[in-house]
């Protein structure tokens, strides 16, 4: 990062903290087993997975598996922003807030599509090795303000992609997910 970023991350770091201030204390607290229905699990060794077992339509199944890629995908953005804040102060208080509702996000889409059967576990688990492996390479940014600027543009995007996926689910259960994430989404 250059000496003219940094001290403007730094020049404005007071407004970041007082922002982290804010999301915190706007930040209702939240669990991700309560909005999996535990109760639609079964074994998948005794019943192996079959695309028939899926409560969704397969458009709202491939949106519902794309919306768990993007947010699995975000935590690798960590990476990217702390390279470009470097840790410091505020900022890296945001970073490691940020990346764990972020986490959050990821596990309960996972535990819904697992314990629901809508996606096939293996394939899923092959999609997300196969995709965190070659993220690296997508966040090739050119400054501070490129990659925050972008960060602030894929949360809104993905806000937009959950309240769409939602819409087409047909199951209260991701709905009632979807909207819970995408107001975390809407406090990023």
């Amino acid at each position: 990062m250059t000496i003219a970023g940094r001290d403007a991350l730094v020049a404005i770091e007071p407004f970041v903290d007082c922002l982290l201030d804010r999301h915190l204390t706007a930040t209702r607290e939240w669990f991700p087993h309560d909005y999996v229905p535990w109760e639609r699990g079964r074994s998948l060794t005794d019943e192996p997975w079959s695309p028939t077992n899926s409560p969704l339509t397969a458009p709202a199944r491939t949106a519902l598996e794309l919306d768990l890629l993007t947010e699995d995908d975000l935590l690798s953005f960590h990476l990217v922003l702390w390279n470009v804040v470097a840790g410091l102060g505020a900022w890296g208080g945001w970073i490691r807030r940020w990346t764990a509702e972020e986490a959050r996000h990821s596990i309960a889409i996972r535990d819904y599509l697992l314990v629901s059967r809508v996606a096939d576990p293996v394939a899923l688990e092959r999609e997300r090795m196969e995709h965190s492996s070659r993220r690296e390479a997508r966040h090739r940014l050119e400054g501070p303000f490129d990659s925050l600027v972008y960060a602030t543009l894929q949360e809104l995007a993905t806000r937009v992609a959950h309240c769409n996926t939602a819409a087409i689910a047909g199951d209260p259960v991701v709905e009632r997910l979807l909207a819970r994430i995408a107001a975390d989404e809407n406090l990023h």
